[in-house]
């Protein structure tokens, strides 16, 4: 049993091909044939009500969302931008079988363009693999790179970060990055 780092496991896995790694990969969907990154049914730029009620069907639970205008650079409009969460109050909730800590996704304009989601797992990132990683490959296709702390996805301005945060801890982002950095990582203006 495999108790340390999630992506040293990976790592590991991926370098010495256990339990058939090599043929889940060469499975996996190649960036030429993967259109946009996301979960099953939704996708960055997909619209913001189904991909809500989506979400909301997935944990259960109902996400709390909040709009706001907001300006972007030199441009003359304003956007709405949309953050949904967890309620501050809620009862556990599981998603894929481990437990949901928190969950973050974002609109601007009704098009997806970030979704974060935490969870708390077992820790046991060997039996993670072999119920997750095949799925995941599938969803996101070969990485593009393979670190001791994180995994990471891109594909022109979508990304996706699977992220160790120790103690069993998992980050998992899916974004388009362009967009992103832009509203989080500048001064933003907000009207």
């Amino acid at each position: 049993m495999i108790k340390s780092s999630l992506f040293l496991s990976i790592t590991i896995i991926l370098l010495f091909g256990y339990n058939n790694i090599s043929a889940d990969t060469t499975q996996a969907p190649n960036k030429q044939t993967t259109v946009r990154y996301g979960l099953e049914h939704i996708k960055l730029g997909s619209p913001a009500e189904p991909s809500i009620k989506y979400i909301n069907l997935l944990i259960k639970s109902k996400l709390s969302c909040n709009d706001k205008k907001i300006a972007l650079g030199k441009v003359k409009r304003n956007f709405t931008l949309k953050t949904c969460k967890l309620p501050k109050k809620h009862s556990k909730i599981m998603l894929w079988d481990e437990a949901l800590q928190k969950l973050t996704v974002s609109f601007l304009d009704n098009k997806l363009f970030a979704l974060s989601v935490t969870v708390q797992t077992s820790g046991d990132y060997e039996a993670l693999y072999n119920k997750h990683g095949k799925h995941i490959l599938k969803l996101f296709g070969t990485p593009s790179i393979i670190d001791l702390d994180y995994i990471s996805w891109q594909k022109q301005n979508d990304k996706v970060i699977l992220e160790d945060k120790k103690n069993g801890i998992a980050k998992l982002q899916i974004l388009n990055k362009t967009l992103h950095d832009y509203l989080y990582l500048r001064k933003k203006t907000y009207k």
